[in-house]
Parts: C-alpha cells; sequence; structure tokens
C-alpha cells in the first residue's frame, strides 16, 4: 500500500504570474515521481467534492511552461487527469485520515488544518512548497519527499 500524498494546485503546480497562471517549473518530473511512489490526490481549494473536471480546467487554462515541449504538455495533461480529487468540507484536513500515512504539498495550509496535523502529531507530513515565491520549488519538494519516503 502507498503512502498517500495530497497536492494543492495554485501556487504549487501552478504558477500565479501577471497573465494568470503558468504550469510550475519541474510539474512534469515531480508528477511523474509522485504517481510512480505515490497514492496522489489533488486537495484543492478548486473542488471540494471530488469532481476533476475544475483541476483539468485549470491546467487546460495555464500557460505551459515555456521549457517544456509539446509532447510533455500532453503528457503532463494525462497525468493531471488521471489523479483523483480528495473531498472535504470545511477544512482540507478534512481529507486525512487520523490513521492513514500521507503527506500533504500546500503552498498555503489553512490555520484550521495545520491544527489538525499539530493536534495528531502529523506537522511533518505537510511540505510547504510556494512556486510563485520560488519558481524551483517543487525540485526541492520532490527532494524533501524522496528523503522522508
Amino acid at each position: 500500500m502507498k503512502t498517500k500524498l495530497y497536492l494543492d494546485v495554485d501556487g504549487v503546480m501552478l504558477r500565479r504570474n501577471p497573465q494568470g497562471y503558468q504550469v510550475a517549473n519541474h510539474a512534469l518530473p515531480f508528477l511523474r515521481f509522485a504517481i510512480d511512489q505515490f497514492e496522489v490526490y489533488w486537495l484543492t481549494a478548486r473542488s471540494h467534492q471530488g469532481d476533476t473536471a475544475e483541476v483539468e480546467r485549470a491546467f487546460c487554462h495555464a500557460l505551459p511552461n515555456p521549457t517544456a515541449s509539446k509532447q510533455d504538455w500532453n503528457v503532463l495533461k494525462a497525468l493531471v487527469s488521471a489523479i483523483p480529487v480528495a473531498r472535504w468540507e470545511q477544512t482540507k484536513a478534512d481529507a486525512f485520515g487520523a490513521e492513514e500515512d500521507f503527506y500533504w504539498i500546500d503552498d498555503n495550509p489553512d490555520a484550521l488544518s495545520l491544527a489538525w496535523l499539530k493536534r495528531h502529531d502529523f506537522s511533518g507530513r505537510l511540505v510547504e512548497a510556494s512556486t510563485d515565491q520560488c519558481p524551483d520549488d517543487l525540485a526541492r519538494a520532490q527532494g524533501v519527499l524522496a528523503e522522508h519516503h
């Protein structure tokens, strides 16, 4: 059984820029690594009820990363579509089970989810990564996950 990995979209996989959103640097190698090593779920404000359509739409409307080829872009879109969306209600921590093995990557975790992680002694399961602030943060996050997994 693989460890679960919950991924935020905005600010992590998609980097905000003046033109809107752009696929973050290292997104394709990161997703390939993540899918190979983990049971991956999107955990995003774009969808609370497990619907992948909004996540797919976000990637389709994002600007491709300028370093990616057209083939890379097509592979990325296929990987994005293959990842299910986690359901949650009030806070993103609603998606986690207190008995499950997981990691969570987010650029701006909400206070109630942080409190849940602390209460269950899971604070070390959060990897904060912001491609808005540091364009290469996915490569760093991948390194952190590889080290701990």
